[in-house]
């Protein structure tokens, strides 16, 4: 599977540990889950919301956790942000909407 992060002309411009999170297969789609965690009050809650298990995307979190080398969301009910994870996930978004972006200008049927 080709490189998301490539094909947007992002590899090799976004801070490590940002490009770290994007790094290997699903990548894309875990970050994605990550970055909606907050919007919900548990992790269960966000699992039922995005259709998965939470054991998987606590999975998921861990993940990206390790990948990027620090906590992103404290896991106490209500869920919570770290300081460094409110960065992580405003960078984040902004890659998410460059390669949804992307994908749209590539493909003529999403016009």
């Amino acid at each position: 599977m080709p490189d998301p992060l490539i094909q947007a002309g992002l590899r090799g411009t976004l801070a490590p540990e940002l490009e770290a999170a994007f790094t290997g297969h699903k990548a894309v789609q875990r970050v994605r889950r990550v970055v909606k965690l907050p919007h919900h009050r548990s992790i269960r809650a966000a699992a039922r919301a995005q259709g998965i298990r939470d054991n998987t995307i606590n999975s998921q979190l861990k993940t990206v956790e390790q990948a990027v080398g620090y906590q992103i969301i404290n896991r106490a009910i209500p869920l919570s942000v770290t300081t460094r994870g409110q960065a992580f996930i405003r960078d984040a978004e902004q890659v998410l909407q460059r390669l949804d972006a992307r994908i749209t200008l590539a493909d003529p049927r999403d016009r």
